[in-house]
C-alpha cells in the first residue's frame, strides 16, 4: 500500500468515527450547530480521502487504457471531485 493509500485510510476511518458521533449527537437531540460541524468534519475528511487517492492512482495505478482513455479517467475523476 503507497502512502497515499495509506492517507486516505487514515481520513476514511476518522470520517467513521465522526459518522458515529453524528449519529448519537442526533439521536441525543443535540444542538443541531454542533451537529453541523461535526458532519462538515466527515465532509472533509471523506474528500480529503477521495484526493489522496486520485493521487495514488496518477502516480501509482497501471492501466492499459490509451493516453486518450487515462485522460477522459482522470478528467472524470476531477469532475466527481468538483461535484
Amino acid at each position: 500500500m503507497n502512502e497515499h493509500k495509506k492517507k486516505a485510510l487514515i481520513s476514511i476511518k476518522k470520517a467513521k468515527t465522526s459518522l458515529e458521533k453524528i449519529e448519537k449527537m442526533i439521536e441525543n437531540d443535540q444542538y443541531c450547530g454542533d451537529i453541523i460541524i461535526q458532519n462538515m468534519a466527515a465532509i472533509w475528511l471523506i474528500k480529503s480521502s477521495n484526493n489522496k487517492l486520485i493521487e495514488a492512482f496518477l502516480e501509482n495505478c497501471e492501466t492499459h487504457n490509451s493516453p486518450e482513455e487515462k485522460k477522459a479517467e482522470i478528467l472524470k475523476f476531477f469532475q466527481l471531485s468538483h461535484k
